[in-house]
């Protein structure tokens, strides 16, 4: 799979299979992946991992983190806002942010698996 050229964004791409479509989507040369999470702490972890994955030899490919809580509706806005300022869109969304809880929870884990889809949609 060829994706040279190709700008990403992924929700919850900071650990777990966010981290791992973002790996593939490296390796496989997007040229930027943007990865988004709450826990900034994650967040750097992540980005290292991504950033000592690139070759960069020609400066093709980049690495970002934006921190992001996916039930922000201003959070989401400022990720997607973001995106299109400085890198002219978005070709690939992964939404991967997600959360498991106790029924405590359970309005939370609502606005992060389900209403976060409906916003993304709107912003892209």
């Amino acid at each position: 799979m060829d994706l040279v050229g190709k700008i990403a964004v992924i929700t919850g791409g900071t650990k777990g299979i966010g981290l791992a479509v973002a790996k593939d989507l490296i390796q496989n040369g997007a040229s930027r992946v943007i990865i988004s999470g709450r826990d900034i702490w994650e967040g750097g972890k992540a980005l290292k991992i991504l950033t000592d994955m690139i070759d960069n030899k020609d400066g093709n490919q980049k690495a970002i983190y934006v921190p992001t809580d996916v039930t922000s509706e201003e959070e989401l806005r400022e990720l997607f806002d973001y995106t299109a300022t400085n890198m002219g869109g978005l070709d690939i969304l992964v939404n991967s942010a997600a959360i498991l809880n106790e029924s405590s929870m359970w309005r939370r884990m609502v606005d992060t698996n389900v209403v976060k889809f409906y916003l993304i949609k709107i912003f892209v």
